[in-house]
């Protein structure tokens, strides 16, 4: 019973960690969006 617990915990923790590389990666390619276009607009100016 326990070992199924635990399994099941270290599977959800997998697919969390998972998750939060994917928000941080979403993250860091907004960011480098925003600050491409900002250095457009100011070239463009």
């Amino acid at each position: 019973m326990l070992a199924t617990f635990v399994h099941r915990q270290s599977q959800s923790l997998s697919m969390l960690m998972g998750m939060n590389t994917l928000a941080y990666y979403l993250q860091f390619q907004v960011v480098w969006v925003y600050k491409a276009m900002r250095q457009a607009s100011k070239t463009a100016e």
